[in-house]
């Protein structure tokens, strides 16, 4: 089984909002993808100030999110997607989808946290996961930023952290990192 590690960033959480930044890697945390997505009307202020990014620049520089995620073939049988907020993204790749009359349809994955809640017994951020469950967190965020040459909020660099915290947590606790695995249904935004 191919295990991808996934995460997007979208133009704000109205209904027409989408995908507009994705990123997949391999189970070595190489780059499989790493695109801006095409088609936003528009990014919500607090979206544009989370990621930096612009609607001239995605759509300008994007591809159609049915493109990447073929590429990636995110919904093969033998392919388990790991991100920190599987449900979310999934929701909302098909949500873009939709747009281009497609449909994700079911994934088999990881929530890391799911992963991470279950260790902690509460919901915390992935930066917060990060800090308590990677050793070296300071070190790793200073690698990750000279590999992607991004800051956080953008898809590559969490997919990155999502790969790190998955090393980490499936070292430590691989009994409950193999618990969380599961189907998940994209659900309507």
């Amino acid at each position: 089984m191919d295990i991808v590690f996934l995460d997007v960033e979208i133009s704000g959480f109205r209904a027409y909002d989408q995908v507009i930044d994705i990123s997949v890697l391999n189970n070595r945390g190489d780059v499989i993808i790493s695109s801006l997505v095409s088609g936003s009307e528009g990014i919500t202020d607090e979206i544009h100030n989370l990621t930096g990014l612009t609607v001239s620049q995605v759509n300008s520089m994007g591809d159609k999110l049915s493109k990447l995620t073929n590429t990636a073939q995110l919904s093969k049988r033998d392919t388990l997607l790991v991100s920190y907020g599987l449900q979310f993204d999934i929701n909302w790749i098909n949500h873009t989808l939709m747009f281009e009359d497609l449909n994700l349809g079911n994934i088999r994955g990881i929530c890391l946290l799911e992963v991470v809640t279950r260790l902690k017994g509460y919901k915390v951020s992935l930066d917060s996961a990060f800090e308590e469950f990677i050793p070296e967190k300071g070190n790793e965020l200073r690698n990750i930023t000279q590999e992607t040459g991004s800051k956080r909020h953008r898809s590559l660099f969490d997919s990155k952290m999502h790969y790190k915290l998955y090393e980490s947590l499936a070292s430590k606790y691989p009994n409950d990192v193999r618990s969380c695995l599961r189907d998940f249904t994209p659900l309507d935004i």
